[in-house]
């Protein structure tokens, strides 16, 4: 029996458990069978893979990432939003009109509220075409940090080895992500590159034998602190400034969280 690096808890599982979710692209080989993370809390924790995943959803989409079970590409968690595949091919619908209407695979479509998971778009028309314009907000929820910290950590898990992340020092990774006990930063910034891939580096570590951790989903890549008491999080601020001046990594939130 192993113990899971989230629950910390005896298992016997060989459940999969995809470090980048599945729905984004993850890499093939890049996959827990061993029980490293339990059936339990691979369920449990679903709900923060998913808000990374709500978040990526326009830019899986125009990549044609499949769907758990291999099912086409798609966006169904948008509200007034659907895309997806009709019987003249790929299509994102917006519904800003007053009720509901359906999209061209036969999809009811929510009018446009106000809620955050609509999106407000505008319409131009330009001679004989028409121009879509909307804005789409990223990486703002706490939940979408704790589902990049749950990344990380797994991450670490992969290069390192489970009993490296059993350490009581990961256990306030395990707070945040598990249950939302208070906050740390993520650092972003977009990839010159702007194809879709998902890569993972191996761990820095630093003097204090305290870890972080750079990966890349779609176009973007993240930096997060693992250290127990964020220390990591303002050397990583100031180093960003001295080589990127204001055009380098975006903190998340603006001030950042050290203990």
């Amino acid at each position: 029996m192993k113990k899971c690096i989230w629950c910390l808890q005896l298992n016997n599982d060989t459940t999969e458990e995809h470090i980048i979710p599945e729905t984004l692209g993850c890499p093939p080989k890049f996959v827990f069978k061993d029980g490293t993370v339990c059936q339990s809390c691979n369920n449990k924790l679903g709900h923060v893979d998913q808000a990374v995943i709500n978040d990526f959803d326009f830019a899986s989409f125009e990549a044609d990432i499949k769907r758990k079970g291999n099912r086409p590409a798609s966006i169904r968690s948008r509200g007034n939003v659907c895309a997806g595949y009709g019987a003249e091919g790929k299509f994102i619908f917006f519904n800003m009109g007053p009720g509901q209407v359906k999209d061209p695979s036969n999809n009811i479509v929510a009018p446009f509220n106000g809620s955050n998971r609509h999106i407000n778009a505008t319409f131009m028309r330009e001679g004989h075409l028409g121009k879509v314009s909307f804005d789409v907000k990223f990486a703002i929820s706490k939940k979408f940090r704790r589902g990049i910290y749950k990344i990380g950590l797994n991450t670490l898990a992969y290069f390192l080895g489970r009993n490296k992340v059993l350490h009581d020092d990961f256990n306030p990774i395990r707070e945040f992500v598990v249950r939302g006990k208070g906050d740390r930063t993520i650092f972003i910034r977009a990839c010159e590159n702007k194809n879709y891939s998902n890569q993972v580096w191996p761990p820095y570590v630093n003097e204090r034998n305290y870890f972080s951790i750079v990966l890349r989903i779609a176009f973007i890549e993240f930096l997060m602190d693992l250290s127990p008491d964020c220390s990591i999080t303002p050397v990583v601020y100031e180093k960003s400034k001295e080589v990127y001046g204001d055009q380098g990594w975006t903190c998340i939130p603006k001030k950042f969280h050290h203990n």
